[in-house]
């Protein structure tokens, strides 16, 4: 799907990913809509246990929703491709469009509990910031996508600042790294690995391993 697009790619392009026969494919799911809506929920479902274990301190927090969601060392163009494209989908698909409102929804909901501990913007609800974010990493990571110049250090450059300004506390200094160690104001802290799915390549992939 990441090379052909969700509309080319048929159930026996996923099925050859799979290394498998497109009967073999039948057995664990319908078809292709199938495949893709559990391939989306796995997806989303993964980021909703990161954001879960994220830091309590409202500052590090914000650090790490833009090391999690544009980090550079986290940026997968073959997920975002398939991801950009499942979005799409949604217009028409409602099971997938209702899987979304209600990812959209939680993401939105972190933010704001975040929000709601830290000063804001004068004149900023902390449900205005969570939207004003998210609505602003929506936007940067389809725009890194399309547009070649902005790059991903960039994005998370921007993202990490935005957070900060709606927060209303002072952007502190980018962290320096030294291999899998953050280094912040003095102090050193394990980076969190990168956990991107490369079942990417295809949803049946990761469809099988949860089928198994």
């Amino acid at each position: 799907m990441a090379s052909k697009g969700y509309a080319a790619s048929t159930l026996s392009d996923i099925a050859a990913e799979a290394d498998m026969s497109s009967s073999h494919l039948l057995y664990y799911y319908p078809g292709k809509e199938a495949i893709v809506a559990d391939y989306f929920d796995t997806v989303c479902e993964r980021f909703k246990r990161e954001v879960t274990g994220l830091p309590p301190d409202p500052e590090q927090k914000l650090d790490a929703f833009a090391d999690l969601f544009l980090g550079p060392r986290r940026s997968d163009r073959t997920e975002r491709t398939v991801m950009l494209d499942l979005f799409g989908q949604t217009v028409q698909n409602r099971t997938m469009r209702r899987a979304k409102a209600a990812h959209d929804r939680f993401i939105r909901a972190e933010l704001e509990k975040v929000f709601k501990q830290t000063p804001r913007t004068p004149g900023s609800s902390a449900h205005d910031a969570a939207q004003t974010a998210y609505a602003m990493l929506m936007g940067l990571r389809t725009n890194s996508f399309y547009d070649t110049s902005l790059t991903a250090v960039q994005t998370h450059r921007l993202f990490r600042q935005t957070l900060f300004q709606l927060a209303g506390i002072k952007v502190p200094k980018a962290r320096k790294r030294r291999g899998n160690t953050e280094i912040n104001h003095g102090r050193s802290a394990p980076r969190p690995g990168n956990r991107s799915t490369r079942g990417t390549r295809s949803a049946a992939r990761v469809a099988g391993r949860t089928h198994a």
